[in-house]
């Protein structure tokens, strides 16, 4: 959960438990409105984790779904999420949490109706009449928001599937998802300057503001589809490391951790029994070991086994196989052709190679 979400939740609260609700229902008792209050704020957390897993859950029929979320005010970022495998999936995916949060508001909201609490009614009927109300409200206010094509929300992803799906080209839909994202905003700073211009400063100001976020969240993903690009065509053997340092099983950790650190330092130290890799150590196995143990602590012992390990090909598509990396939350996969371990594919080297195509790509001066 992000750290907004403490902010977030503490302002709907407050100003709910202490202006709101107190200036409609001056004869509640005192502390229902904050329970209300309360509870409005847990129920709208409530509805957008929901909104969430319903991505994640159309996600894993998709094998597409991202290890970890982290949960933001309209929905959630994945810091490495797989691509879905088809434009019908893409959308499926996109849709289902806007579609969860719609329900679950107009669900809500029908409640509100059924209950149909007056003025004459007793306080638990206008209390949980307000909480429904609110949270419903906010509810189908996330996800119609989500249906918007600016990036990173979810109208952005359905728009992408649909230009995916009419072109046969999933880059190509990508780029229209955020040129149609950039479009918007500059209409909407537009907008804005139109608004200030007609005697509406304040108003026209933050119209521009959201125009200049959403432009700049929509370049943003042009340079995302950029990376798709420079990483089209690869192969693991392309981006693989082959000399990496190597150590037997019985050192400690201290004998070797100068060679991971450092911004020059090696992604991965191979742990090898003989002519036999067993495992792999990187830097997140000398944090996780802490430094205070490393002359305690083997190799063999801090290492990642070889076999919990996913295994790549050198012929594999490096799209793919970076999507299992990131998956895995390890430093480094074993690339094995022909059963004989021939490198190991690395961030770093991934990196190494996204910048020479980079580099390449540039026109000459």
């Amino acid at each position: 959960m992000h750290l907004s979400w403490t902010l977030i939740a503490a302002f709907l609260v407050a100003s709910l438990g202490a202006v709101d609700l107190p200036g409609r229902y001056p004869g509640w008792p005192a502390g229902v409105a904050w329970a209300v209050a309360i509870a409005t704020g847990a129920g709208f957390f409530a509805t957008v984790l929901v909104h969430e897993l319903a991505h994640v859950a159309v996600g894993r029929r998709a094998r597409a779904a991202p290890q970890s979320v982290t949960l933001l005010i309209f929905g959630g970022v994945a810091p490495a999420e797989h691509g879905a495998r088809t434009a019908a999936w893409e959308a499926a995916i996109a849709i289902a949490g806007p579609v969860a949060s719609i329900g679950i508001g107009s669900a809500a909201l029908v409640a509100v109706a059924a209950i149909g609490a007056p003025p004459a009614a007793g306080v638990a009927p206008q209390a949980l009449a307000e909480t429904l109300a609110v949270v419903g409200l906010l509810s189908c206010f996330v996800g119609l928001v989500n249906l918007a094509p600016v990036f990173p929300l979810d109208g952005s992803r359905l728009l992408r599937a649909l230009a995916w799906q009419l072109t046969g080209d999933e880059g190509r839909g990508g780029r229209v998802a955020g040129m149609a994202g950039r479009l918007l905003g500059v209409g909407f700073m537009g907008a804005g300057v139109l608004l200030a211009f007609t005697g509406d400063l304040v108003g026209g100001f933050f119209v521009v503001v959201l125009g200049w976020f959403v432009r700049g969240s929509s370049g943003a993903q042009a340079r995302h589809e950029v990376l798709d690009g420079l990483i089209e065509g690869a192969t693991v053997g392309d981006a693989m490391e082959r000399d990496l340092p190597a150590v037997p099983p019985q050192v400690t950790l201290d004998t070797f951790a100068a060679v991971l650190i450092g911004p020059d330092g090696a992604s991965v130290v191979r742990v090898m029994a003989g002519d036999q890799l067993v495992g792999l150590v990187g830097r997140r196995e000398l944090r996780r070991a802490g430094r205070s143990a490393w002359p305690a602590t083997k190799a063999a012992v801090a290492m990642l086994p070889i076999e919990s390990l996913p295994a790549a090909a050198p012929g594999d598509g490096l799209r793919s196989a970076t999507a299992r990396l990131q998956a895995s939350g390890r430093d480094g996969l074993p690339v094995i052709e022909d059963g004989h371990l021939v490198g190991i594919l690395t961030r770093q080297g991934i990196g190494r190679l996204l910048h020479e195509r980079s580099l390449a790509a540039q026109p000459p001066r």
